[in-house]
């Protein structure tokens, strides 16, 4: 069921209800739909989740296990044996498109780009730009210096995932996508940029870890704002693009800003306010993932601060016990409130944008 402000102040004008109402109705209305579908919903949420991440082990283990198997065989066996289950995998993928098995065909997606990405790394092999395998890689990456042996594998791993995108239209290959750009950006752009920032002195960041830092946290706010830019046209079509461009863009954001944000007063203070404003976006949003994010950067700064205190005193073991049954309190009394929340401050914005938010419940 659809809730929209719009119909309760038809109601209104009609006399059914008095103006002063409508918020509260508004709130009935939505814990009432809530309450008979939460249980089926919280069912489909974690049946695809377990599915996504046991889906992604298996292909992590699959592939480890090629890399393996065609080691006795030559790295001719695994260019020969990448391409060929790339193009099985890929075709699984689209069989999988048309019948509306996303979920599948996101995995037999992802498995392609994998294999792209080692039929690249076979073909640099046989080129004779690796003469050293995965360690000459390795070897090039430690010296924080721009490869360009990693480069091609990146960019085919890249031109597959958005050809994929593009073709098949399954939301959950922007999060691959966004990955390969992300390390793109990391391996190449961030020690050109501090190359620059050393020959001008424009005083960029003082080493390139500090520079892939920022532009990890840069990456992340241009995915949210993706995310936000595709949810407030509100189109069931894009819904799933929204959330995985939300998914890539908090990951590196929060990820980023742990590592950025200082030890000290104001470092923490600044993190606690930022992932609780992620907390009130996902409630204006709708989208709990938000919430999710938010809610594991408050427990990271209270649980650290709690050992950095309590570590070596005897009251540890009693704060620790304190501290979780307050935690869950604060959880019982944030799920029955939430959707008040939610609805005031919907309430807060403009009415065209308040439009499309009360078109799908918080």
């Amino acid at each position: 069921m659809i809730i929209k402000r719009e119909t309760l102040e038809a109601a209104a004008s009609a006399g059914m209800l008095k103006y002063q109402q409508i918020d509260t109705l508004l709130v009935f209305l939505v814990q009432h739909e809530l309450k008979t579908c939460r249980e089926s919903e919280a069912g489909r949420f974690n049946a695809a989740l377990l599915f996504y991440l046991g889906g992604m082990l298996v292909l992590s283990g699959a592939l480890l296990f090629a890399f393996m198997a065609v080691n006795a065989l030559g790295v001719g066996a695994l260019l020969w044996f990448s391409v060929l289950y790339a193009l099985c995998a890929t075709g699984v993928a689209s069989w999988c498109a048309k019948r509306r098995l996303q979920m599948v065909g996101s995995l037999f997606a992802l498995m392609a780009i994998m294999l792209v990405g080692a039929a690249a790394f076979a073909a640099l092999v046989m080129q004779g730009s690796l003469a050293g395998g995965i360690d000459a890689l390795l070897t090039g990456q430690a010296t924080l210096q721009p490869d360009g042996r990693w480069l091609v594998i990146e960019l085919a791993a890249l031109a597959a995932s958005i050809g994929l995108l593009l073709w098949l239209r399954l939301p959950f290959l922007v999060l691959p996508s966004a990955c390969i750009a992300w390390l793109i950006g990391i391996d190449v752009l961030a020690p050109m940029l501090l190359q620059l920032d050393t020959a001008f002195g424009m005083g960029l960041a003082s080493s390139v870890n500090e520079l892939r830092l920022v532009l990890t946290l840069v990456a992340g706010l241009m995915m949210i704002t993706l995310g936000l830019s595709v949810d407030l046209q509100r189109r069931p079509v894009d819904d799933g693009l929204a959330l995985w461009s939300y998914c890539a863009g908090l990951l590196g954001f929060c990820v980023a800003l742990s590592l950025l944000t200082g030890d000290d007063l104001a470092g923490k203070t600044v993190y606690l306010v930022l992932h609780a404003g992620l907390i009130a976006i996902g409630l204006v949003l709708g989208r709990r993932i938000f919430q999710v994010f938010g809610a594991a950067g408050i427990a990271l700064v209270l649980g650290q601060a709690g050992w950095t205190m309590f570590r070596h005193s005897e009251a540890f073991v009693p704060a620790l016990t304190v501290l979780s049954l307050v935690l869950l309190a604060c959880g019982v009394w944030w799920w029955r409130r939430e959707r008040a929340f939610a609805v005031h401050l919907r309430g807060m914005l403009p009415q065209e944008i308040r439009s499309s938010m009360d078109a799908r419940p918080a």
